[in-house]
């Protein structure tokens, strides 16, 4: 897993902001149904994908969303499904 302190924004559905941090990310795989290690697979992709933003102090939460479900569905169909139904 990338131990790397992201000081980025998130912009909510709501247009609120609040700190990108890797913990919200883990903590919703793991509810799904994931493991530790496949939470710590996701949380990697999304931080590269936040490391990648040309403008790298703001993301969207769909943009995570997004990434999160697309690195599930292709590690754990059945996580990914879980995910979903929790996420809403």
């Amino acid at each position: 897993m990338i131990t790397v302190i992201v000081m980025a924004w998130v912009k909510k559905k709501t247009g609120r902001k609040e700190r990108f941090t890797v913990y919200k990310i883990m903590r919703s795989v793991i509810r799904a149904g994931g493991t530790v290690e496949l939470a710590g697979e996701v949380a990697d992709a999304v931080v590269e994908k936040v490391l990648s933003l040309k403008d790298k102090s703001v993301i969207h939460s769909s943009d995570i969303k997004k990434r999160v479900l697309s690195k599930l569905r292709a590690k754990n169909k059945r996580v990914a499904k879980n995910f979903v139904s929790f996420k809403g």
